[in-house]
């Protein structure tokens, strides 16, 4: 039988990435909280932007 995918090959992917998440979890929370607080802070700046432009040129 030749499936698409190698059954035994992917529990191993699976194991490995699991143990990298379980291995890593503190660290690989802190990156994802840094980037979430980066993304939430993208439309914050654009907004201000558009706010001080529109005081600077009175719109």
């Amino acid at each position: 039988e030749n499936d698409l995918l190698d059954k035994e090959r992917m529990k191993r992917v699976c194991s490995s990435l699991i143990n990298f998440i379980v291995e890593n979890g503190s660290r690989t929370e802190r990156v994802y909280l840094h980037e979430k607080k980066k993304y939430e802070s993208m439309p914050l700046k654009k907004e201000l932007v558009k706010m001080e432009k529109k005081r600077k040129y009175g719109l």
